[in-house]
């Protein structure tokens, strides 16, 4: 019974991994329910020490992730049309499944504050700040997600 839950565990985990490429659900916080699960059903390796800290660094990561580019908006100076057309751009992907996923973000920020200013040399800075906040999110989310895995396949060894 042990092995199905340390299999369900680092399935969580995996699937954490993936969606922090394909924003589907919620990419730590998978992987942290997948920690939990591990811990609660695997005889609790892990302190509650540990699970706190790992819990705060998963509330900070979906803080800066989420209002990081809006404070970034208000301080440059830049119009909110960036981040939404930065969005529209995003979903459109998924639905279509089309490559590129760091790249059609920079062309949804492009063209909205292109809408906004009429002006392509403006709009540039805001869709190369589109395409470094995504690739950033990516690394910090998925690097996560990463080191979660790692301590539940070390405590399933350890288990074994």
């Amino acid at each position: 019974m042990t092995i199905a839950w340390i299999i369900i565990s680092l399935l969580l985990v995996i699937c954490g991994i993936i969606w922090c490429i394909a924003p589907i659900l919620p990419w730590p916080q998978l992987a942290y329910l997948g920690i939990l699960i591990f811990h609660f059903m695997c005889g609790r390796p892990f302190s509650t020490l540990f699970l706190v800290i790992r819990f705060i660094i998963i509330i900070a990561v979906i803080v800066i992730d989420n209002f990081l580019p809006m404070l970034a908006t208000k301080k440059l100076g830049w119009s909110n049309y960036w981040t939404r057309w930065a969005a529209i751009w995003t979903i459109v992907w998924l639905i279509a499944w089309i490559r590129g996923i760091l790249f059609w973000p920079f062309i949804g920020a492009l063209i909205g504050e292109y809408i906004k200013r009429n002006s392509i040399e403006e709009s540039i800075k805001p869709a190369i700040w589109s395409f470094i906040w995504i690739a950033m999110s990516w690394i910090i989310k998925i690097g996560l997600c990463i080191i979660l895995w790692g301590y539940i396949i070390t405590e399933a060894i350890k288990m074994i």
